[in-house]
């Protein structure tokens, strides 16, 4: 299984399942997941969804303001055990 496949499945709300610290099962591989610029999981569409309904969820992430302290934060995550 491909690094970004898993990293979009366990970082999906709908498929983790905190209880076994893992992610469900995925049976459709027509599948997409669309992420924000900070790679967080922002929708899952199955292959029944058109493309239209896509690409205006595109065109609302695309308008979103760029947050530069989220970026850093990501970058550079804060050492907890100081």
């Amino acid at each position: 299984m491909h690094n970004l496949y898993k990293y979009a499945k366990r970082n999906t709300p709908y498929f983790f399942v905190p209880r076994y610290g893992m992610a469900s099962h995925l049976f459709m591989y027509n599948s997409k997941f669309l992420f924000n610029r900070y790679g967080e999981c922002k929708h899952f569409y199955e292959p029944e969804v058109e493309l239209a309904k896509i690409e205006a969820d595109i065109k609302e992430l695309l308008s979103e303001k760029f947050v530069d302290k989220k970026y850093k934060e990501l970058v550079e995550p804060l050492d907890m055990f100081i």
